[in-house]
This record gives C-alpha cells, structure tokens and sequence, in this order.
C-alpha cells in the first residue's frame, strides 16, 4: 500500500470517525425490488464508475457500524460526482468477503483466512449503494491466490493451499507469489462457479467484474507440463497463443454464466491500459474480447497515463483502445488515474513527470476528450481518492464537475 493510499484511508476513519451514526433505515433489496430496478436502461444517461478495493474495505472493517459509516461517506462522495456504478472488491486472494461456500474468509477483513466473519461486507455494501440509486458489480481476482508464496498463511479451507499440497500443478508459484494455474480445467470450474454462487446469493448486483491479474509478468516455465502435455495431445498453439486461450476459455465461461441469470446483468473487465503488455505480457487477448460477442459488456482499461507521458501519452492510447472496439457489441469505459492527482510519475518520463502535480484539470480533460470520442462513461480509481476534504484532489474534482 502506498503512503499517499494510507494517508488518505487514514483521513476517511478519522471523518466518519465523527459521523452520527450508521444508516438504519435501508434494507437489502428484494428478488423483485433488485429486478424492478435493474431491468431499466443499464447505462442510463451516462456511466461514472469507481472502485473500493480490499485495501479501503480492511481499513474499517473492525465492525458493521465502522464499516457502515466509512461507507457511508465515501457514497456520499460518490453522490456528489454523480457516480452511477461501484465496483466493490469481494475476492481479492482466493477469498471472500462474504459468507462462501466454495472461498474461505478473507484475510482483508479477517485476522487470518478462514476466521469467522464479523458480517457479510457484501451484503452492506449491496444495502448501501442501492439505496442511493447506484449499482454494485462484484470485484473479484480470479487467479491470484496470495502477495507471498507461504502457503501456511492460507486457509486450510482454501482449494489452493490443498491443491498446493497435491502438487497437482493447479497452482503456481512464481517469484514470491502463488497463483492459480490458467491452464487447469478444474481451476476454471472453481471460479466460474464462484460467480454461480455470488449472482445466486446476491441477485441485486448489477453483474461481475474482474481486473488485470491475468498471468503474472513474472512467470518463465512454471507451466512447462501443462503446455507439453497440451502439445503432446496435438496443440499447435505456440506457447503465448495457448496462454491467451486459456484465459479467454475462462473469461467466456464467465460470461455465459453471468447471462444465466438475466441479459441486464453485466460481465466487465478492467485490463491493463498498455495493449502490447495485455497481449504479450499478460496473456489477455483484449483485441479479441474488444471486437468479438460472447465476452464482456464493458471495458474499462486502465489509461493510468497523462497527456504528457512519453511512452503512452492519453490521446493516443484512448485511440487505440477504441479502435478495438469496432465490433460495438463491447462498451468502452476508460478508467482514469484520479490517485495521481497531486504526484509526481516517475514512469512518465521527464516530459510527464510532474503533469500531475502541475496541473489540477487532469481528468477534467480526459473526460472532455472521451466525450469527443463519443463513449459513454468514465471510472475512477479509487474510491478513497473521491474526497473532497484533500485540497488537490477538490480543486481537480471540482474541475471535473464543471463538465459533467
């Protein structure tokens, strides 16, 4: 976690600190309620999203009422942006924030994996965010398993620390981090039905969405079986093709899952912003899944880049993206780096490098030239960023809101 991310999560507690109290008068919606709502226009008259990762979820997660009330503000931030749609993290390492019967607790909102849960994190943020009118995607991870390779730090529950034991192959330990292995039939079943079970649970959510952690940049050989035992069956693939397709595989069995239960529910995906590394880096085949059906709904790549950024200046890696989605069957929602604002990039190259402290009409910008382009929404990332209280981060919103 970054200083600035811990400061300003630290500045949040302390200001829901001195809030009166929790919501008490909003209930979790119905079967007909969450229907009624959910079956009108999707996209409404414009889509502003934004993210609450574990990080912010563990930061006040000590009790439903600390939870209720940091919630609660961040919302109210959200409202006065005009926020339409919330991504909320609900199982960042192969856990779950939320009673499952296939996930062991979180680490995230628990002292140790596996612990019982103090409350259901998904069911009160669900509560919360509907209540104001907006929509709740579920966040998940589908491959990481842990930021370190110690498998004794995971649930004795967790499929992948028995499959670890097995040494099935079904879980990979690349670098100093575990992951569960792409390839694997038996991985795939896992997450999908993981979908199955929260869209069954939770059937107010407005779909499922997933983020950039495909394969790790890290991996060199670690799946060396796998592609020999597919090769030795006849693949033709080259090693990167069949890295693609066995992302892709799950990534449409995500999908079909998520139709299962209602054409208005959505299936997102926010991959990294750089096409090249998707591709090659990654293994996540973004120019198929942008231009073809059978995918996703939405988009949102993550175009973290300012205008003056040397290897990827905005304007240009916006164009490049939307050329992507020629098929228009794939929405385009670009996600925007509202946590730079206020910082130095020091991968932006000398040019970029203080864009961001420099200037304070950023994203005020970006959302102009997305419209230009004619898309239909924007995201942020993230949630904690969204506060009005931070002199850099108000003269930058204020600046976005004059164009909303």
């Amino acid at each position: 976690m970054s200083k600035k991310l811990t400061a300003l999560i630290l500045i949040f507690v302390l200001c829901f600190s001195a809030c009166s109290g929790a919501r008490t008068d909003v209930k979790t919606p119905s079967d007909a309620e969450a229907t009624e709502q959910f079956s009108e226009n999707t996209y409404g008259d414009g889509f502003i999203g934004a993210w609450i990762s574990y990080i912010e979820i563990k930061s006040a997660c000590e009790s439903e009422q600390t939870f209720t009330d940091f919630l609660a503000l961040m919302l109210d931030n959200f409202e006065r942006v005009g926020v339409t749609d919330v991504f909320f993290h609900v199982r960042p390492f192969a856990d779950a924030v939320y009673p499952s019967e296939l996930f062991p607790s979180s680490s995230a909102v628990c002292e140790s994996q596996g612990d019982e849960l103090k409350f259901d994190y998904l069911n009160v943020a669900l509560r919360e965010v509907v209540s104001r009118g907006m929509r709740l995607h579920a966040w998940i991870n589908p491959y990481r398993v842990s930021s370190d390779a110690d498998v004794n730090k995971l649930a004795d529950t967790n499929k992948a620390k028995q499959w670890y034991a097995e040494n099935s192959g079904r879980v990979l330990e690349v670098g100093s981090k575990l992951w569960l292995n792409p390839a694997d039939n038996e991985v795939q079943k896992l997450v999908t039905d993981g979908v199955r079970e929260l869209l069954e649970l939770y059937p107010g959510l407005s779909g499922i969405h997933i983020d950039d952690y495909f394969y790790p940049a890290e991996l060199s050989d670690e799946d060396e079986a796998f592609y020999e035992s597919y090769t030795a069956s006849g693949g033709r693939l080259s090693l990167s093709e069949w890295r693609r397709e066995n992302v892709t595989n799950l990534v449409s069995s995500l999908y079909r899952t998520v139709k299962q239960f209602g054409a208005d529910k959505l299936f997102s995906i926010s991959p990294s912003g750089k096409v090249d590394d998707c591709m090659n880096v990654s293994c996540a085949d973004v120019e198929l899944w942008c231009s073809s059906e059978g995918y996703c709904d939405m988009i949102l790549p993550q175009i973290y880049f300012g205008f003056e950024n040397e290897a990827q200046p905005f304007n240009t890696c916006l164009s490049r993206w939307k050329s992507l989605c020629k098929g228009g069957s794939v929405r385009l929602i670009p996600a925007l780096a509202l946590y730079k604002c206020g910082s130095e990039d020091p991968y932006a190259g000398e040019k970029g490098r203080r864009e961001w402290l420099d200037n304070s009409d950023i994203i005020k910008r970006q959302v102009l030239e997305i419209k230009r382009e004619g898309l239909e929404g924007f995201s942020l990332y993230s949630g904690s960023y969204v506060n009005f209280s931070i002199s850099f981060y108000e003269k930058e919103l204020d600046n976005l809101m004059s164009v909303l």
